[in-house]
């Protein structure tokens, strides 16, 4: 668990076809936490049709530049398989992005996975 109000961004460092599913199962997470029920979900470049089945917990957008369009709310999660730049990530609450880099927040990596 993490407090990702405090912490701001968790950067994902690895391929996509790895960071893809650490999102998915980071949304999952949120979206079946009893204390995250009020936290909307939004899902860039991943998840599209996680979001098609469930459109009361998840909002999915193609890419980043449509999420800085949209009007966010401020208890909205960003999963991103994206990277955002700082302006993008300084107007929303939380991120969890691929490949963003930001002077705050954690780095996880995600190894490739053996074959």
């Amino acid at each position: 668990m993490v407090n990702l109000a405090e912490v701001g961004t968790i950067t994902l460092d690895g391929a996509a076809e790895e960071v893809e599913p650490v999102l998915l199962a980071m949304a999952w997470e949120l979206a079946t936490s009893a204390w995250s029920e009020s936290i909307a979900v939004t899902l860039v470049g991943v998840g599209r049709s996680t979001a098609a089945h469930h459109p009361a917990r998840f909002r999915h957008f193609a890419s980043v530049d449509e999420v800085s369009k949209s009007a966010m709310t401020p208890t909205s999660v960003v999963l991103s398989a994206e990277p955002f730049d700082v302006e993008q990530h300084e107007c929303l609450a939380a991120v969890v992005a691929a490949g963003t880099s930001t002077p705050d927040g954690w780095k996880l990596d995600v190894p490739r996975s053996p074959r």
